[in-house]
This record gives C-alpha cells, structure tokens and sequence, in this order.
C-alpha cells in the first residue's frame, strides 16, 4: 500500500493509493456503463482507479471545494439513484456525501485543481484572503481545534502540500483515463 502522508508533531492530511472501507471519501475516474433505463445505478458505474481520502481531511479542506464546483444540474448528475424499492425511483439532488457517485467532468475537475494550486499557494505565504471563506474557516477551525501545538505557519506547509500533491495525484488519473469522469463519493 503506497500511502502518500505530510506529517509534522501529528498533522497528517494524507490520501491512500487503495479503498479505505468506512470513513473516507473516494475519488475516482469512471465510466458509465451502457444504461438499461434514463437512471444511473450503482452498477452502472466502472471505477477505473481510485484514491482514498480520510474524512477527517475532507471536511475542513476539500468538501467546500467540492461542493462550489460540483454541477448538479448536469445530464449525468440528474440521473443519479438514491433510493428505490419496487414501485418508486427517488433521484439524487445536489452532491451527496452519503454513498453517492458525484460526477465532475473535466472542465469542472480543472475548476477544482486551480482552485487547490491557488489555495496551496496563498497558504505558503500566510495569505488566506485567496481562499474562499467557507474552506478558510474550517481550516482556521481545524488549527484551532486539532493542531495549535504547531506553529500556524507549519500547518500552513503541510495543508499546502497536501492540496499540491492531490492534485498532482488527480491530474495523473486525468491523464490516464483521458475520456473518464472523475467521482467523488463520500461514506
């Protein structure tokens, strides 16, 4: 297990090359399957790779991202199933957290990856006016709470490398799999 870890006195915002069962995020680039019906079920879907992120890191410095670019009122993302039984199909409204594919195309993932190069970029310098308010309170959140033994500009280092090498991670499944959709799926 290859498991990439930016760790200073116990911060250690990470993902992990493999499927982490229970409390992680998933990201992977997938295919859709040929549809038997106008929905989009599990099955349907064809993980192509995937990456493992921890909850504990998703939300104070992903989910805000996340959510601002995610499109819900694209075809694919309108399909999704959250809940059927034999006489009714309940879909999907809006990005899911609970056991749901989120669709980005590519468009949308290089939405996301500039805003994490901003984001790693302005936390080097201490500037944090470049990151949108939502993320940058839960990230001064998390300092607070969880790492205020560290020097703030330590913290700073380690989510910046973290944002830096996700996307780099990210990237790399884009390049691989070039006519895929990336998913994010939550536990």
């Amino acid at each position: 297990m290859l498991q990439v870890k930016y760790e200073i006195d116990g911060a250690e915002p990470q993902f992990v090359e493999e499927h982490l069962y229970g409390d992680s995020f998933w990201i992977s680039p997938i295919r859709i399957k040929p549809l038997r019906d106008s929905v989009i079920r599990m099955h349907d879907v064809q993980e192509l790779d995937e990456i493992s992120v921890p909850s504990r890191f998703v939300d104070p410095f992903l989910l805000p991202l996340f959510i601002s670019v995610f499109k819900s009122d694209r075809e694919i993302n309108s399909k999704r199933v959250g809940y059927e039984d034999e006489d009714h199909v309940e879909l999907v409204r809006g990005f899911d957290c609970n056991l749901t594919y989120n669709f980005f195309t590519y468009d949308d993932v290089n939405e996301l990856l500039k805003q994490m190069y901003r984001y790693a970029d302005a936390l080097i310098v201490e500037d944090l006016n470049e990151i949108d308010d939502k993320t940058g309170a839960r990230i001064e959140k998390n300092y607070t709470e969880n790492m205020s033994d560290l020097r703030k500009a330590d913290y700073y280092a380690v989510i910046s490398g973290f944002y830096r090498t996700l996307a780099h991670r990210v990237e790399k499944m884009m390049k691989d799999f070039p006519d895929a959709y990336l998913s994010v799926m939550g536990p």
